[in-house]
């Protein structure tokens, strides 16, 4: 499913009727603790410019199956900032999820792992979320 979504969004295509029907497959059948990472952060990259209710209930329950694992070690470090950026291009901002990948990346991974748009990306997740919550 991630690679059908990846595709669809690197082609700038998309179909509506197909990421619903993804939404709502993955929401309500698949397993998460199935998924690897690259799966999670690419079907949330996929989603994150997608708009619909199912693309926000979705996002709700990868937040909190991330929060529920708690550790991110098995993320690549370029994972988690597709994972934030996706969230804070799709205005769905999940303050714990923020918080326990923002103390994840300043204890493991070094600036230096990240390229300069991944880097980019998590200053711009952050302040977004920060916005959010003082709003």
């Amino acid at each position: 499913l991630s690679h059908v979504l990846w595709a669809f969004s690197k082609a700038g295509e998309s179909n509506p009727k197909l990421h619903v029907r993804i939404a709502d497959h993955i929401y309500l059948f698949c397993k998460l603790e199935l998924f690897e990472p690259s799966d999670l952060s690419a079907i949330l990259l996929a989603f994150g410019k997608v708009e619909g209710s199912h693309r926000t209930r979705l996002f709700q329950k990868i937040a909190d199956h991330m929060v529920e694992i708690g550790g991110f070690d098995s993320f690549e470090p370029h994972e988690i900032s597709d994972v934030l950026e996706a969230y804070a291009t799709a205005d769905v901002i999940h303050p714990r999820l923020f918080a326990r990948l923002h103390a994840h990346v300043n204890a493991h991974v070094e600036s230096t792992s990240l390229s300069e748009d991944a880097r980019r990306n998590l200053v711009w997740a952050y302040e977004k979320a920060e916005k959010a919550e003082q709003a």
